[in-house]
């Protein structure tokens, strides 16, 4: 056989291959062991041949694999990248703390002792129930060694174990947003006895747009824990509701109250406000008008200032906050001077009014219910 057919036979086959429908979805790869053998049999001209390969998709049903799952707690080794992965895991600790849903934290005694009493005494007196785990170092033969860590059961869930662990390392702490996530880190820190974060999230208690939230429940944790800055600023608040005869402030089960702490602080309440109206009908105030707009304004003195008295004497509510602030608008109105400077002549009353009934007590000695 010729070079020139040997070229003829191969060219024409390509073409049929081209032209031919296609059996099933898979051509001969250049690697079949079909189509070497054809090389071979047609020589070195054949090198120029171009066999396209084509493989259809195929479909894998998920189902018949088995799910891969990863330990929850694994114990990384040296550079193991668990580490940086997972809160709490380090490699070179010495002691794991596993939490009432068997989630165990690799962290350090040291940092463990100094951070807390309540710490220290478990770590010297671990519970009964406590184990050890072997820890292998090394791989092979040769550098294999294995040292063991205790293992202390704690009373917490994980999460609790883990917003407790943050107060103690330098790691991204627990987002809190709501009054009860508040007081739920305060309880827990007190448990453990960390005294620098209980002070911490105490001050942010103190905020009384948060205790506006629910009063009761800040007034009762307040009262748990004995936190008298908190205790006050919930009282307050507590002294701006309606709450007597209103079973929603106090029904809630998770609160310690009783009727006879309820009926002291409607006796508190009492007491309060007679003070704020003694207050507000000896009130002097400090800078009057300084413009002549108005006939009935003296130099220093407001003309509406008697009808304020009047209306707050005649007042059968308590003067909270907001009737103090409505009663003193509608006395100004009368007044012909700019509003501008009506304006700012109330805002200034309003607000050293407001500084000085603050400073009335919230608490009072020796009323311990109602006469």
């Amino acid at each position: 056989m010729t070079t020139r057919t040997l070229d003829n036979d191969v060219n024409g086959a390509a073409k049929r291959t081209a032209q031919a429908p296609v059996p099933s979805t898979r051509l001969y790869s250049v690697t079949d062991p079909n189509i070497q053998k054809k090389r071979r049999q047609l020589g070195p001209k054949s090198s120029g041949v171009t066999v396209v390969s084509f493989t259809a998709p195929r479909r894998v049903n998920p189902l018949k694999f088995s799910r891969v799952t990863e330990d929850p707690n694994p114990v990384p080794r040296d550079g193991d990248e668990t580490q940086s992965r997972r809160p709490f895991q380090y490699a070179d600790a010495d002691v794991i703390l596993r939490s009432k849903d068997d989630v165990s934290f690799r962290v350090h005694r040291l940092i463990l002792t100094l951070a807390s009493e309540k710490f220290k005494e478990l770590l010297q007196n671990p519970p009964s129930g406590s184990k050890r785990r072997r820890i292998e170092h090394g791989s092979g033969s040769e550098t294999e060694s294995y040292t063991s860590i205790p293992i202390i059961s704690i009373d917490e869930s994980s999460k609790s174990t883990s917003d407790l662990l943050s107060y103690l390392y330098p790691v991204r702490r627990p987002v809190i947003n709501s009054l009860r996530a508040l007081c739920t880190q305060i309880y827990l820190v007190d448990r453990w006895d960390l005294q620098a974060a209980r002070f911490e999230l105490t001050e942010r208690l103190t905020d009384p747009s948060l205790i506006a939230e629910d009063p009761v429940y800040a007034y009762d944790i307040a009262r748990k824990l004995d936190l008298p800055s908190v205790r006050r600023v919930a009282l307050r608040a507590l002294y701006e509701l309606p709450f007597e005869g209103d079973k929603k402030y106090f029904m809630d089960k998770s609160l310690s109250l009783t009727a006879g702490d309820l009926q002291q602080i409607i006796a508190w309440k009492k007491r309060h406000f007679e003070d704020v109206h003694s207050l507000i009908k000896s009130y002097r105030y400090q800078n009057g008008p300084t413009g002549t707009s108005c006939e009935f304004c003296a130099v220093g003195k407001w003309c509406w200032w008697d009808h304020f008295q009047d209306l707050v004497r005649g007042c059968s509510k308590p003067l909270t906050d907001d009737v103090l602030k409505c009663t003193i608008n509608i006395a100004a109105r009368i007044c012909k001077q700019s509003p501008l400077e009506v304006y700012n002549g109330v805002e200034s009353i309003l607000g050293d009014m407001r500084e000085k009934i603050a400073s009335l007590p919230g608490e009072y000695k020796g009323i311990v219910g109602l006469s």
